[in-house]
């Protein structure tokens, strides 16, 4: 009696062990096939993420470009206005030596 009590626990045992395996194995494949789809969805929302950086990045540098551009684009402003400003001293001295000219030659 003790043997078939003895291979009854046995049996209800394994069986227990079977049925705990199995339903730890599901688990495991559900869990397995979430962390794959965060891993994919994480994957996805890094790419989006350093393509909007390269992106930003890229703007940054156009950007960058246009107010070198537009700074150089003053400096040559200014060394015009300068330009001219001495010319049109230059024109009022020599206007003033012409007028002291023609004054002398009346």
């Amino acid at each position: 009696m003790r043997t078939t009590r003895f291979f009854q626990g046995l049996t209800l045992t394994t069986f227990s062990m079977g049925v705990f395996n199995t339903i730890r194995g599901k688990k495991t494949s559900v869990l397995e096939s979430q962390i794959n789809k965060q891993e994919t969805k994480y994957e996805e929302l890094n790419n989006k993420y350093t393509s909007l950086l390269e992106n930003n990045l890229n703007k940054l540098e156009n950007q960058l470009e246009i107010i070198e551009e537009s700074n150089n684009l003053r400096k040559d402003v200014e060394v015009l206005e300068q330009k001219l400003r001495n010319s049109v001293e230059i024109k009022r001295e020599l206007q003033t030596k012409y007028s002291k000219i023609v004054k002398i030659q009346q």
